[in-house]
This record gives structure tokens, C-alpha cells and sequence, in this order.
């Protein structure tokens, strides 16, 4: 780039320039003082030259770089000093095009239940890597927005490109038991439990996946078993904390269903001799879980007692993302009677977890335990048909519950049809279970055929 300057400068003064006349009031030179004029003038050239140029490169359209060289020279300097020489570079990052970067903001979207907008970045993040945690987002976010085709595709299409994938028997069982069919999600997890025998950590989780299996189909003395092996397994890696967790599952177990033994907490009284909490760092200590389980066993001072000392303990950060320990507050304040504080408690549960369930149940039978029967309906109704990738978890020991729950609630209301939807439902989720819940499916069969009759 070349730049050509001229300039000229003319100035010029006169004295009594202004004639005063009425007749002659215009200016003319031959009118001012000769003696008083003075006319100069100046002029200059100047010239600047620039000459530049400029390399870009961009890489997966993610990292961007830019260099220019520019030298210049100007005239106007002094001789020696008319050249100067100005580089620059420049770098870009497209932070929104890694995959764990989408995957990071997906699963916070998850959390805050914005389901679109997590399958989107989520289904981003799989075109960048395909990986586990990106196929779980993507398929979370589909299967909570009831999109159960579009989740079977997503799967397909890890499958395809990781088919070694544990993961891949994992969403097959759980789009399963989505489906209701939990015969073949627990042959997808067994299949997954074979696979996985060299591994410590996918043997434990298996056992806690099928005891879920188990439970929500009134399976209890598999679910009981599947719950030591769990403790077991926990206790072969060195997991105190794991192996408590086990033991405060078997004590559910037993509280959850009447026929069960009364002494519910042995099971926790002995697993905490083998392991006293002073033993376990306070961070994997299970305070939480065990004082829900003790206020629902009774023992309400002793759960106050550990939800002080898991505020003591257990550093800010880690208890607020400890989410049941609303369900804990939730359990003291309904075995204190308050209700209203309860509910509040579980309400905050699933406000703040992003889980698709958690929750519902208990804000369900403490509507239930304070009459009123509208906002226990509807809050049942709500369990009943949320979809979640992971509802298997909740549904084991509430879905059965429900459904039972349900067909009692719109009976009383004379809505025979409903009524006699969601007893059918109960009887074949529970039509295979154990024989000391048979007396309870019998009981549901006869309301059935009952509703029936009226027709």
C-alpha cells in the first residue's frame, strides 16, 4: 500500500484593507496600504509505503490461529528511523465444539430438567467423540422427554461405533425396564455381569441393578440376596461405606413390606459394628441414608443425631450435593407429624436432584397420611407416568406401591375404569412374586373381578 501526500500553505496580510465609504464598500487591493502587505507561501511532499500480509489456520473448525507481519515507511521521519516493522498473532478457541465441554453442559441441563436443550448439546457432543458419557446424556434427555425412538437410535448408534462398550448392555436394560419388560433387562445385566467378572466395581453394581429388578417385581428373597452379595462385593474392594449401603437396603427391605421381619435395622446394627462410622472418612460416611432409614424405623433421636453430625463433618460442598439428605429431613419431620414441613423437604428433594421420580412417592403417602386425597392422587399419577433413563432405581420399591395405591384411590371415587387399570397393572407386575406377597396380589385379583362384575 503506497500513499502520495502534497501540500500547499499561502498566507497573506494587508493593512486599512476595509474602505469606510458609503459609495465604495468593497474590497480591493489597489484600496489598502502597499506599505502593509506581506504575502508568503509554503509547500511540502511526503510519502508513505506499507506493505503487509496475513496467514489464518484453523483446525476442526475448533482452533483458529492468525498472524500478520506488517512493515511501514513514512517519509516524514528522519533518515535511518523511516521504517519500522509491526507483527501480530492471534489465537481462537470454539470452546462450544469440544465434547466435554457439551457433555459438561448437558448434564447440568439434565440437572435443571431442560431435556431439549441437554439432547442437543448432548447429540453434539456424540458427532465429536461418541462417547459413554455423551450417549448417556443424549439418551437421558430422550427417554425423559418420552422419546423412546429417537433413544433406541441413539443406542444403536454407540452400539455401532463401541460395540465392547459395557455400557451398551447397560442403556439396553434400562430402555427395557422403561418398557416394563425387566425379564429382558435382567438378561442384558446378566449378560453384562458375565462380561464383567474381572472387575470388582461393574460385579457390585450389577448386583445392585438386579436387586432393583427383583424388588419392583415383588422378588424379595433374590433382591435380599442380590443386597448381601452387594455387601460382599463392597467388602472384597475395601468400601466401608458401600458395604453399610447394603446393609441399609436389607433394613428397606424389611420396613418396606409387612411381611417382613420386624426387627428391620439388625442388619445396620451389626454392619456398623463391623464398621463404625468413626472409622470411615467423613466424606464416605452413609449419614444421610442411614437417618432416613432410622426415622422411618422409629428411631428419630438417633437420625437427628446423625444429620448434626453429617452438618459437622462432611465439607459444605459435599453435603449440598448429598440430595437425600432432604430425604432424611423429610422422614424426621413425618415421623415428628410435620406433614407440611415433610413435604417441603421431599418437594426439595426433587427440585434440587434432577432425578426424573425422586420424591413423588414420599410426597404421595404424606399427602395420603394427611387426608388429602386430590393432591396424593395427582402426585401418585405423576410417578406413574414420568419416564427416566434411571427410574429403576425408584420404581423398584414404589412403582408396585403405586399402581396398588392408584386402583384404591380411584375406586373410592367410583372411576371403575381407572380403578381396574391400575390394579391390572399391579397384578402383572407382581403376578410372579414371592408367596408371602401372594395374599396381597390375591386380594387386588378380587377387587378386579369385582370391578368387573359392576360392568
Amino acid at each position: 500500500e503506497a500513499i502520495a501526500g502534497y501540500n500547499r500553505y499561502i498566507d497573506a496580510t494587508m493593512g486599512n484593507l476595509l474602505n469606510t465609504g458609503v459609495d465604495s464598500r468593497y474590497i480591493q487591493d489597489a484600496l489598502g496600504d502597499a506599505g502593509t502587505k506581506n504575502v508568503s507561501s509554503t509547500g511540502g511532499q511526503s510519502a508513505l509505503l506499507s506493505l503487509f500480509g496475513k496467514a489464518d489456520y484453523n483446525f476442526a473448525d475448533k482452533y483458529i490461529a492468525s498472524a500478520t507481519l506488517r512493515r511501514d515507511g513514512s517519509s516524514r521521519l528522519a533518515p535511518g528511523h523511516q521504517w519500522g516493522t509491526f507483527p501480530a498473532v492471534g489465537f481462537g478457541w470454539r470452546v462450544s465444539k469440544e465434547s466435554f465441554l457439551s457433555g459438561n453442559l448437558a448434564l447440568n441441563l439434565l440437572q435443571l430438567r431442560k431435556w431439549a436443550d441437554a439432547e442437543s448439546l448432548a447429540v453434539r457432543a456424540m458427532r465429536l467423540d461418541n462417547s459413554w458419557q455423551a450417549a448417556t446424556e443424549a439418551i437421558a434427555a430422550q427417554v425423559a422427554q418420552g422419546h423412546f425412538v429417537n433413544a433406541q437410535a441413539t443406542l444403536d448408534r454407540y452400539a455401532r461405533s463401541s460395540p465392547q462398550s459395557p455400557f451398551v448392555p447397560v442403556f439396553r436394560a434400562m430402555l427395557a425396564s422403561e418398557r416394563g419388560d425387566y425379564a429382558a433387562a435382567e438378561r442384558e445385566v446378566g449378560k453384562l455381569r458375565e462380561e464383567q467378572q474381572a472387575s470388582p466395581s461393574w460385579k457390585a453394581w450389577t448386583s445392585l441393578v438386579l436387586g432393583a429388578f427383583d424388588e419392583v417385581r415383588g422378588k424379595l428373597a433374590r433382591a435380599e440376596q442380590r443386597a448381601r452379595d452387594y455387601m460382599a462385593e463392597s467388602e472384597q474392594r475395601g468400601l466401608p461405606g458401600p458395604y453399610l449401603g447394603g446393609a441399609i437396603w436389607l433394613a428397606w427391605l424389611d420396613l418396606r413390606y409387612p411381611s417382613r421381619a420386624s426387627d428391620a435395622v439388625k442388619e445396620v446394627d451389626a454392619a456398623l459394628k463391623r464398621h463404625s462410622l468413626a472409622t470411615i472418612p467423613a466424606v464416605d460416611r452413609p449419614y444421610t441414608a442411614l437417618a432416613a432409614l432410622f426415622a422411618q424405623a422409629g428411631r428419630t433421636e438417633q437420625a437427628k443425631r446423625l444429620l448434626a453430625e453429617f452438618e459437622a463433618n462432611v465439607p459444605g460442598a459435599l453435603r449440598r450435593g448429598d440430595f437425600v439428605r432432604y430425604a432424611a429431613a423429610g422422614e424426621v419431620a413425618l415421623a415428628e407429624g410435620r406433614t407440611h414441613d415433610a413435604i417441603a423437604a421431599y418437594r426439595a428433594w426433587y427440585d434440587e436432584s434432577g432425578c426424573a421420580t425422586c420424591g413423588f412417592f414420599e410426597i404421595a403417602t404424606a399427602y395420603d397420611q394427611a387426608r388429602r386425597g386430590d393432591s396424593a392422587l395427582a402426585t401418585y399419577e405423576q410417578l406413574a407416568s414420568t419416564p427416566g433413563l434411571w427410574r429403576i432405581f425408584d420404581n423398584s420399591h414404589t412403582l408396585a406401591h403405586t399402581y396398588k395405591r392408584l386402583g384404591e384411590l380411584y375406586e373410592a371415587r367410583g372411576a371403575r375404569a381407572k380403578a381396574l387399570d391400575y390394579y391390572t397393572r399391579f397384578v402383572n407386575l407382581w403376578k410372579d412374586a414371592d408367596p408371602e406377597l401372594q395374599p396381597v396380589v390375591k386380594d387386588v385379583r378380587g377387587r378386579i373381578a369385582r370391578l368387573a362384575a359392576e360392568h
